[in-house]
């Protein structure tokens, strides 16, 4: 992405483009980035026993895409500020007054949060002296429903709640729910056990394609929203008209699943995280999805699972994984290996742990197509969906 030719650059529209690094490439215009990803992916799959590789697939919005940030709290020049990572040096953290990437609004809340924090003398969480009170401000959107979470993350020092409350709500952000949740570990996170709603219910519901959503802080929801429907269009196509059993590895709130739901006789949904299994099984219900069921796993240990080899290998199965940044992983990519199912759909975030996954699964499988699709325009992150076949 920094190889482009400088006569094609274009006006950057964001104010702290070049500082911040949550956006790389926002002066490079979307179809050259688009060409970019594409021509990369090509050049890194190089050598596999490839089907086709479909054309990429372009994010539906190209600006204010994300459902989901975490703007962290920091000191910047002796002073409070709250914003994104500074490119290349996480430690310091640019101070946003507006970011392209979550909604027009965002520059309200920041804003707004921020006086909050000044005229309350609060101090940010320090990274290396581990003092202070602020971590991190989170905030999900749901695009299609327009529904908004805004999320405080601290140390356990004595605060304001009614005060960050006001804060928000008089911040030209309108928020359906407002949540304050305290962290006191070393690890530097936006993540915490324990959430305590100060407005509303403490979750918002989601809409992406035919599925209704709920969504609370904790559980996973591909960041684009928009773009989730196009990357679970293309994972639905993969599956065919109907399969009898759906087996959704990493399923998180059950999201690939449901969207395929009308498809399939029976769901069966692994995952690691607690709170992502409790999500999708209230996921299900809201969708009557009576034929999904959801079980606590590590997606590593499925082999231990009774009766899954019969499962996985019966005629009519399909398997879709939707993993972390890492892949599958070993003991999975084994597994699967030894017991291949008809179909096996493999929704991938790291192309380069894909590749790796794949040079595996070839041994039982052949790759009938791959297509990228750009869900993160701006940075150089690409999603795929690998559609394979049992040999």
């Amino acid at each position: 992405m920094n190889n482009t030719d400088p006569d094609t650059l274009v006006p950057r529209l964001c104010r702290h483009f070049g500082a911040c690094g949550g956006c790389l490439s926002q002066d490079v215009p979307y179809d050259i980035q688009l060409r970019q990803k594409e021509d990369g992916f090509r050049t890194l799959m190089d050598g596999l026993p490839l089907g086709a590789i479909h054309p990429i697939l372009p994010s539906p919005d190209v600006f204010f895409y994300r459902n989901k940030m975490d703007f962290a709290f920091g000191w910047e020049k002796g002073q409070l500020c709250l914003g994104l990572r500074r490119r290349n040096r996480f430690n310091w953290i640019v101070d946003l007054e507006e970011c392209l990437l979550l909604s027009p609004e965002t520059g309200l809340l920041l804003n707004g949060v921020r006086r909050w924090a000044h005229r309350s003398g609060l101090t940010p969480y320090h990274l290396k002296a581990h003092q202070g009170l602020l971590r991190y401000l989170s905030v999900r959107e749901g695009k299609n429903t327009g529904q908004r979470m805004v999320h405080l993350i601290t140390t356990s020092e004595p605060m304001d709640e009614a005060g960050f409350v006001d804060a928000v709500q008089s911040s030209g952000f309108p928020a359906s729910t407002i949540l304050h949740s305290v962290y006191d570990g070393l690890s530097d996170t936006a993540a915490a056990t324990a959430q305590t709603p100060l407005t509303g219910e403490g979750a918002i519901e989601e809409r992406i394609g035919p599925c209704r959503l709920r969504v609370p802080p904790g559980s996973f929801l591909q960041t684009n929203t928009h773009g989730a429907e196009t990357l679970y269009g293309v994972a639905r196509d993969a599956l065919g008209p109907s399969v009898k059993t759906l087996v959704d590895l990493f399923c998180g709130a059950g999201s690939i699943g449901l969207f395929c739901a009308e498809r399939c006789e029976r769901i069966l949904g692994y995952e690691i995280d607690p709170v992502s299994v409790d999500c999708a099984r209230s996921n299900a219900r809201l969708n009557n999805a009576t034929q999904a069921d959801y079980v606590l796993l590590d997606a590593g240990t499925l082999k231990d699972q009774p009766g899954i080899v019969e499962v996985v290998e019966a005629t009519g199965t399909a398997v879709v994984a939707d993993p972390p940044r890492p892949g599958l992983g070993r003991p999975l990519r084994q597994f699967l290996s030894e017991h291949p199912a008809e179909r096996l759909i493999y929704v991938s975030c790291n192309p380069v742990s894909l590749k790796d996954d794949l040079l595996e699964l070839t041994k039982s499988y052949s790759i009938d197509w791959i297509r990228p699709v750009d869900m993160f325009p701006h940075t150089p992150h690409l999603e795929t969906v690998t559609l394979l076949r049992k040999k």
